[in-house]
């Protein structure tokens, strides 16, 4: 089992005295008690978070994968029918306020979901380059990628750029 996360922001509010837990303490709990991609989604409807997540879930023994979108009290499961599912820091399938709301992301999002479709046999060096594309990586003073990286849940393969600003066109 892989998992992965994106930050999200949140709107939502737990209830005080809540147990509450943070995303990456949620992240470790998973692989310590998850051995698949229902497992996850039903700790995630029996735990309350204190922050969102965009959970990229991905079993390498079935192939399945998908996101959920999480805030701090609900989730949503995105799957994808492609080959391939995509993520960036903003929510798909939950309806967002629109103070939350991140333009940037979607079209950046959405540019890699087009570069992903026009590849017949995708590689990971491709996906990378598509990762390091100017309309999806994102690199400015103000924020940036700071890593990027491609699982091939079946192949229990990954790769993982990091150590470069903006990660994926300059890291290692």
């Amino acid at each position: 089992l892989w998992l992965h996360y994106n930050w999200l922001p949140v709107w939502d509010e737990p209830e005080p005295g809540q147990g509450v837990i943070q995303p990456f303490v949620f992240l470790r709990l998973a692989l310590e008690t998850c051995s698949s991609v229902a497992d996850v989604e039903q700790l995630l409807g029996n735990t309350v978070r204190d922050g969102g997540m965009g959970l990229f879930v991905a079993d390498g023994k079935t192939n399945e994968f998908a996101v959920f979108e999480c805030t701090c009290t609900t989730h949503s499961k995105r799957v994808s029918a492609e080959n391939f599912i995509a993520g960036a820091n903003h929510y798909c399938s939950i309806p967002v306020p629109d103070e939350f709301r991140s333009e940037s992301s979607v079209s950046r999002q959405a540019r890699m979901e087009t570069l992903l479709r026009q590849q017949t046999l995708l590689t990971p060096e491709q996906a990378m380059k598509i990762l390091a594309d100017p309309g999806v990586e994102q690199g400015n003073q103000y924020s940036g990628t700071v890593y990027a990286n491609v699982v091939l849940p079946a192949q229990n393969r990954i790769w993982f750029v990091w150590d470069g600003y903006p990660a994926a066109s300059q890291g290692k």
